[in-house]
């Protein structure tokens, strides 16, 4: 596990496999996903890793059992610093936002993940800093939509933006539960 170029393309290899609906759940019981997280968090400033890993675990975020147990074994977190160590890296943020996307789609998760520090600054900063690409706007809109903060993410100012996750989260505070 200490070879990044390795780790890399295991974690790419993981992601293509993880698509075949029979492999989430091998991957699920055989402790393919925290192989991924521990790789995710053992090469952090490796943005190769960082972009497979957020692809394998979208991929592998199948069912909502799924999700449900990425969450519990901490991608949000991993997921959070992958895109945060590297803003620039346009897979990086696509994967990201694709894998919290598919996190989210648990009405569970959704606490979990906007109670996660900075994250919803970073991925409205994905939005902002990679407005000419397609993949890194349609899941960062995605993301943001799907907590509750809609509008063309893209042509928003940052100042308003701000306050579209100031009020998404002053939601998710008044009802003490998910938005």
């Amino acid at each position: 596990p200490t070879h990044a170029q390795i780790q890399s393309c295991c974690c790419h290899c993981i992601a293509l496999i993880a698509t075949d609906a029979k492999y989430k759940e091998l991957f699920m019981t055989e402790g393919v996903a925290d192989a991924v997280l521990s790789a995710m968090r053992a090469h952090g400033t490796n943005p190769g890793i960082q972009a497979h890993g957020c692809m394998a675990l979208k991929n592998m975020a199948g069912s909502s059992k799924h999700k449900q147990e990425l969450v519990k074994m901490g991608a949000t977190p991993v997921i959070r610093a992958a895109m945060e160590a590297h803003p620039e890296d346009t897979q990086v943020q696509s994967e990201g936002c694709g894998a919290l996307f598919q996190l989210l789609s648990q009405a569970k998760n959704k606490k979990a993940i906007l109670n996660e520090p900075k994250l919803l600054d970073i991925i409205a900063g994905a939005v902002r800093a990679h407005g000419n690409d397609g993949e890194v706007q349609k899941n960062g809109r995605n993301v943001l939509q799907a907590l509750g903060i809609s509008g063309r993410s893209d042509k928003v100012s940052k100042p308003k933006m701000k306050w579209r996750i100031g009020a998404a989260k002053a939601v998710e505070n008044s009802k003490g539960v998910g938005v």
